[in-house]
């Protein structure tokens, strides 16, 4: 894996390894956090995710000028009703933001994303992708 950053309410890591990684992904404040995943030295890929307690948002915007993907999954186990909305935290801690329950994965299935992204460099095969 190449050398990735990590930005989130509670800083920034460079993660060298698949563990750096998961580290950074337990930190939280209160349960959520934010974070910004590109590698070093670069702005393009990236993926910003979301996390709520068990449960989390994914998005990937892979260049400057494209508006990005959605991760959803058929496949995620949530007890979150399917035609409602759950709230996550974006910039700060305390700033909602609402996301459609149809695009709510599991924080676990998230994690398994995050790595195949710093990884591979590519979009996940574990989840849809639906185009903003």
């Amino acid at each position: 894996m190449k050398r990735t950053t990590i930005n989130h309410f509670l800083g920034k890591n460079t993660c060298e390894t698949i563990d750096d990684v998961q580290r950074t992904l337990d930190q939280s404040v209160d349960g959520v956090n934010e974070f910004f995943i590109r590698q070093e030295h670069t702005m393009y890929p990236h993926l910003i995710v979301l996390i709520n307690g068990l449960y989390a948002y994914v998005t990937c915007v892979p260049t400057e000028e494209a508006a990005g993907t959605q991760a959803f999954s058929d496949e995620s186990e949530t007890d979150l009703d399917p035609d409602g909305i759950s709230i996550f935290y974006t910039n700060t801690p305390s700033e909602e933001i609402e996301i459609y329950n149809d695009y709510v994965i599991s924080k676990d299935l998230a994690v398994q994303v995050v790595k195949e992204f710093v990884e591979t460099g590519r979009l996940s095969s574990c989840v849809e992708w639906e185009e903003l």
